[in-house]
């Protein structure tokens, strides 16, 4: 092979090897990238798990809707809640309404007074009240959601002015409207979830709007009287007793608050005995106290009750403040005082 052939073939042989090399480079920067957007998606999907667990959408109006309060004179149903929705009711209309939410209580961001961010394990929510854009000093149900399947909800039932078969009215709704003048009044209504002390969201999660026509001397009533409560044993002379009590021995009143009724719930009294001679140590009942608050409202309440055996007879009557009981009263709250 002559010298001139011998520089060909190399010169061949170097461009094939060349051109291979810049083919696998390329190969592996389309693989590196393609990695980088798997990874990407991956990070991604991560950071939805990192949410709890949570009540999926209910409906195609829950998906549509997120965010939203919406309102009707019967209970709002979560998987077809678009039949019967109403946006102007009477005061003396029945209103139920629902919120829709993408994030669960448990999932929805909180944040210190400080800015840090932060969440809730057991978390509270509460409605926030406006009246032709002023805001009410009351809020609506502000209640902890002990029930851990309550945390993880992502719809939930709002109860206004409801039938008393299904709840009472709220009573701060009944503050609300029973003050108000006669005419329309543009109510907007915001949904928070909070964490405990100096711990919210920085926004509302959810928001509704309705107008509510009040006529001249109408009023409110929550639906649930004094009355209403179970009477278990009858002894008005306990009852009698435990009112003086609770308004003098025990100071139970604050701010001007004054104890008015007291109604023995229980059937009869549980005897607690020596566990080794069965002798009886105490016994307890459950009563029911009507607290007459210095703004007017009335609030019902149970307690426990207890007596000490003395080795003849029962004695030494107390109100027991903040002692663990197994108390079966299924109601404690504001109640109409008449």
């Amino acid at each position: 092979m002559s010298f001139k052939n011998l520089l060909y073939v190399i010169l061949c042989l170097f461009i094939t090897n060349y051109s291979y090399a810049q083919k696998s480079t390329k190969g592996s920067s389309y693989k590196s990238e393609s990695m980088k957007s798997n990874n990407k998606k991956i990070h991604s999907n991560n950071s939805q798990s990192n949410l709890r667990r949570q009540q999926d959408f209910t409906s195609q109006f829950h998906r549509e809707n997120v965010g939203q309060i919406v309102f009707s004179n019967t209970m709002v149903s979560k998987e077809y809640p678009n039949s019967n929705l109403k946006t102007e009711f009477n005061i003396s209309d029945r209103i139920y309404g629902r919120v829709f939410l993408d994030k669960s209580p448990q999932n929805t961001p909180l944040y210190f007074d400080d800015g840090r961010l932060t969440d809730c394990s057991i978390c509270t929510i509460k409605y926030k009240v406006f009246v032709n854009q002023v805001e009410q000093e009351e809020v609506l149900e502000n209640k902890a959601l002990l029930s851990s399947d309550e945390n993880t909800w992502t719809t939930r039932q709002v109860w206004l002015n409801p039938d008393p078969a299904d709840d009472p009215a709220d009573p701060a709704w009944v503050a609300i409207v029973n003050r108000l003048p006669a005419g329309k009044h543009h109510i907007w209504i915001e949904y928070f979830v909070t964490g405990g002390t100096n711990v919210s969201a920085k926004k509302a999660s959810a928001v509704g709007k309705f107008t509510l026509v009040k006529k001249p001397g109408e009023s409110l009533k929550i639906g649930k009287n004094w009355a209403s409560l179970r009477q278990g044993l009858n002894d008005n002379n306990l009852e009698e007793l435990l009112v003086k009590r609770a308004n003098e021995e025990y100071k139970l009143t604050k701010n001007g608050s004054k104890y008015l009724k007291a109604k023995i719930y229980a059937n009869g009294w549980t005897v607690l005995r020596n566990r080794l001679t069965g002798v009886p140590e105490y016994k307890w009942i459950e009563v029911y106290f009507l607290e007459k608050k210095k703004d007017g409202t009335c609030y019902a309440q149970t307690f426990p009750v207890t007596q000490q055996y003395d080795g003849n007879k029962y004695v030494n009557t107390q109100i027991q403040l903040g002692a663990v009981y197994s108390l079966k009263a299924s109601f404690n709250g504001y109640i109409d005082c008449n």
